[in-house]
């Protein structure tokens, strides 16, 4: 009888271990993908859960590229979360071409406007464009920084 225990115990630690084995392929598997098409970009990212699977490099990557600054954060829960609002702020940019004019960039005139242009203040472009700027283009106030914001 203890034999019969023995034996049901030991296949259901293997068939555990299986499962565990084939689990953690199918979570690698999105990473390994993307991997293997060079860097990652959101536009590759289809739900939130595989932003979680990425690794902190790979989130700072996404955060870099697209000219987010994310001195200050350590945690990967802190990046993930500036991810997940960058992914989607810019799902929800996709439909810019609904935006009334005074939303949209004033230089490219194809992104809503999603930065503010310090020392001034001044709020007229989108991050892309606002980074290529040497002086504002509303008062020609010297452009010392330039900061992607979120609409809550």
């Amino acid at each position: 009888m203890d034999i019969f225990l023995l034996k049901s115990l030991n296949k259901k630690a293997v068939l555990l271990k299986n499962f565990k084995k084939l689990l953690s392929k199918l979570r690698n598997t999105f990473v390994r993908r993307l991997l293997a098409d060079g860097p990652i970009t959101l536009s590759q990212i289809q739900t939130e859960s595989q932003l979680f699977q990425l690794s902190v490099r790979q989130l700072r990557e996404i955060l870099t590229t697209n000219r987010v600054d994310y001195r200050g954060l350590i945690e990967k829960s802190e990046l993930f979360e500036k991810v997940v609002r960058l992914w989607n702020e810019i799902r929800s940019a996709k439909g810019a071409d609904n935006l009334p004019d005074e939303e949209l960039c004033k230089i490219c005139m194809n992104a809503p406007v999603n930065c503010v242009i310090l020392e001034c203040g001044h709020m007229v472009s989108c991050v892309e464009c606002g980074r290529q700027l040497a002086e504002c283009p509303i008062c020609r106030q010297f452009v010392v920084r330039v900061v992607r914001t979120f609409k809550a």
